[in-house]
């Protein structure tokens, strides 16, 4: 670890310290060679934070529910937690390692803790073993002989872990580290620009490299150039706050100094229920080429070569937008083409001239075909163009002009399309922003927006929760050697 990594590890051991209560940090029994490490923040803190949350989502309550029922803990009752025997005044910990889960909480009356505890792991079907003794008791899986759970409980620590007995051995004579194991998640915090976030994660980029191989086949290659992918790849770093809001921020790379915090998004302009800016100049040629490749079913409508023409004039921007309808009579949404009656999407794709406009056009003519819409060309000059309208009154247009190939499918379509690609609407400029140095994708949503968009929302409870949020936003960038995903949620 370098020096900035040193510097955030320090900062990280004094902020675990100054927001902890007195007593043993659970993290210091779980194992440093663990493949993930998750810190909850002490239930007063969380307690504080998410008092706004739990009021405008009141829905949310329901994962506080489910972690009350798995550990005791209840974010919302700092006494509720005291009366299952934990101490709501230090955080607690979770880690992932090989085939188990292990968990670290704080006590407050060991008594209290073990009885409770037990009663848990019995509602998760283990079932206690005579071998149980002193302060360790064992429980086997009735559902899997194979697995097991093991529960030791100290004065101010209980540790459980679940698992095959191979990964559960040792837990009986586990000892406390001399440095916590969380302070790689606080230090994961600190450095995500969120000191003292409510939720921090780390998975160690091993574990990443393992589960892409496992799941998807892919792997680093060997020797020397295999060396500096690990070292870049570096852990997945996520950090949470709720406080007020949600604000997310993961992190992969190098581990650097402190970021600023993530900012507040902007909400569209009105009309646009969502747009998304994406520049791929930031990454890496074979990154980019592959995400660039990538494009699925959209390629596939457009036919082969439409697409590979299209892909080679692209200049790695492009605009997506949904857009509303303002029809009173369009008909309720069943489905996705019967949405497209009351909103409709534009792809905004910068091109280099002079071939790429013409590919656009192109490509677009092909994804129109197979929606079932028949485009015939614009009769204008300017820009050139194509829009027709299917049997079920799907409508799809495109247009095309110096530097950006333009696509609208839905409501409107023609007239969205002729003012994209003319750059005539201030809410949608035709050619695709440059965005700030090194952001890949900018997202911005205005879930207000969806329901008049969706004809309202029957489910009261769906309708509540969007009525709660103002805007939500998704950020992707490389922030000083590092990408950096923010997703943040502002509430009204």
């Amino acid at each position: 670890m370098g020096g900035a990594g040193n510097r955030i590890a320090l900062a990280a051991l004094a902020l675990l310290s100054a927001c902890a209560g007195p007593g043993t940090d659970p993290s210091r029994y779980l194992p440093a060679d663990s493949d993930a490490i998750l810190v909850l923040g002490a239930v007063a803190h969380l307690n504080a934070h998410t008092a706004r949350l739990f009021e405008r989502l009141p829905e949310a309550a329901g994962a506080a529910d489910l972690l009350r029922s798995a550990t005791g803990l209840d974010v919302r009752s700092e006494e509720g937690t005291r009366e299952q025997g934990l101490d709501p005044a230090r955080p607690a910990s979770m880690a992932l390692r090989r085939d188990a889960v292990l968990v670290a909480l704080p006590v407050r009356d060991p008594d209290v803790a073990s009885r409770r505890l037990g009663l848990r792991l019995a509602r998760l079907g283990f079932v206690e073993d005579e071998s149980s003794a002193g302060t360790v008791r064992r429980f086997h899986d009735v559902r899997d002989p194979r697995r097991l759970a093991v529960l030791r409980i100290l004065p101010d620590v209980a540790i459980a872990c679940a698992g095959t007995a191979e990964a559960c051995a040792g837990i009986e004579t586990l000892q406390p580290l001399a440095t916590p194991s969380g302070a790689v998640a606080a230090a994961a915090a600190g450095e995500a620009g969120l000191a003292g976030a409510d939720i921090a994660v780390v998975v160690r980029g091993p574990a990443i490299l393992a589960f892409a191989k496992r799941e998807f086949g892919l792997s680093l290659p060997g020797g020397a150039a295999g060396v500096v992918a690990r070292a870049a790849l570096g852990d997945l770093r996520v950090a949470m706050s709720l406080d007020g809001g949600i604000r997310v921020r993961a992190l992969l790379g190098p581990t650097g100094d402190p970021l600023s915090p993530p900012g507040d998004p902007a909400l569209p302009a009105a009309g646009v229920l969502a747009r998304a800016d994406l520049d791929l100049s930031a990454l890496p040629d074979p990154l980019a080429k592959a995400v660039r490749e990538s494009c699925g079913e959209p390629c596939r409508m457009a036919g082969p070569g439409e697409a590979a023409a299209l892909l080679r004039a692209w200049d790695n921007r492009a605009t997506l937008a949904l857009v509303a309808s303002r029809d009173p009579l369009a008909g309720p949404v069943t489905g996705v083409r019967a949405f497209l009656r009351r909103a409709a999407l534009v792809v905004a794709a910068g091109v280099y001239v002079p071939d790429g406009p013409a590919a656009g056009l192109s490509a677009a003519s092909s994804v129109a075909s197979n929606l079932g819409v028949a485009a015939l060309p614009w009769t204008e000059e300017l820009p050139d163009g194509l829009a027709g309208v299917a049997p079920d009154g799907l409508e799809a247009a495109a247009g095309a002009a110096a530097g950006v190939a333009v696509m609208a499918v839905g409501r409107g379509a023609e007239p969205l399309a002729k003012g994209v690609a003319s750059g005539t609407r201030a809410d949608l400029p035709g050619v695709p922003p440059v965005l700030a140095t090194g952001t890949i994708l900018r997202v911005a949503a205005d879930p207000n927006g969806w329901v008049g968009a969706l004809g309202g929302l029957g489910i009261e409870f769906v309708r509540h929760v969007v009525s709660a949020v103002r805007v939500v936003g998704v950020e992707a960038a490389f922030r000083e050697g590092r990408l950096a995903l923010d997703v943040v949620v502002r509430l009204r």
